[in-house]
């Protein structure tokens, strides 16, 4: 299992995001890589998208209900 940031509503990042526990994702083609994540960066431009501050919220999913996650800045090393 691994440690996972979700949100499935636009809102103030402390009040939407949740930490969730999910599975490991495997890889399954050939031009796909799995990356150890070691940070990851909750920055201003994510925030105002989370927020609807441009009157736009992504993604979609996370409108639909489903959980999205923030997807803009993080590091990490290549493991397979």
């Amino acid at each position: 299992m691994m440690k996972q940031w979700q949100f499935t509503k636009s809102g103030v990042p402390r009040d939407v995001l949740t930490l969730v526990d999910v599975p490991i994702p495997i890889t399954s083609a050939d031009d796909e890589v799995l990356v150890k994540i070691s940070h990851v960066s909750l920055n201003a431009a994510f925030t105002y998208r989370l927020m609807a501050y441009y009157g736009v919220f992504s993604p979609l999913g996370a409108l639909l209900g489903r959980p999205a996650v923030p997807e803009m800045d993080f590091s990490g090393i290549v493991c397979d």
